[in-house]
């Protein structure tokens, strides 16, 4: 990590219709270790509020998927913008998707269906277009991921609650998310059904 702030010209050289320069500027190498269960439930116990903490943040989350330790999938289920109280959870940052994709890779099927749930049906809570707010969401990643996790589960019970996001979703990204995770479970005939009817 390079210091902008610190950039000085050091020397000045001309060789006939050539010159050259030389410049410095201080920076920091970040050495890897690995961390303890200590410094990783310290690492997910807050949102990231800046850069460094965002780096910080994603170096745990690479540590955690790289030995799929499950253990953490209540703490990282806490960070997610789905469960701030402070916004609607339709803004995510790099940070959110490392994370929504970590609780995917690590073990999904320890991950409860209401959190893949909850991504999707973000999509309805907006409501149709809005003409003084008319960017419902930012979050068509997230709803990939947690339709895609909800797919493979090939859980039935789940149908009601794709077809409603496919239904009332003011965001095209949710409903398409949701019609391709019913289309994966064999309920095509609900994706059509919507498909006619618009």
């Amino acid at each position: 990590m390079f210091d902008n702030q610190t950039l000085t010209k050091v020397d000045n050289k001309a060789h006939f219709f050539l010159q050259t320069s030389t410049w410095r500027m201080a920076g920091w190498a970040i050495k890897f270790e690995n961390p303890s269960h200590e410094e990783i439930v310290e690492g997910l116990r807050h949102k990231a509020s800046g850069k460094i903490d965002e780096l910080q943040q994603q170096t745990l989350l690479f540590w955690i998927q790289k030995n799929r330790l499950a253990q953490y999938n209540e703490l990282l289920t806490q960070l997610l913008p789905v469960n701030d109280p402070y916004q609607s959870g339709l803004v995510w940052r790099n940070v959110d998707y490392a994370i929504l994709r970590t609780l995917a890779t690590v073990a999904p099927e320890k991950v409860s269906n209401e959190v893949w749930l909850k991504v999707l049906e973000k999509g309805i809570a907006p409501g149709k277009l809005n003409p003084s707010n008319p960017v419902i969401t930012q979050s068509g990643n997230a709803a990939d991921i947690a339709a895609n996790v909800l797919a493979c589960k090939q859980d039935a019970s789940l149908v009601p609650r794709l077809e409603a996001v496919v239904r009332d979703a003011g965001s095209l990204q949710h409903k398409v998310a949701a019609a391709t995770a019913l289309k994966a479970m064999g309920r095509s005939d609900i994706v059509a059904t919507y498909i006619r009817s618009h």
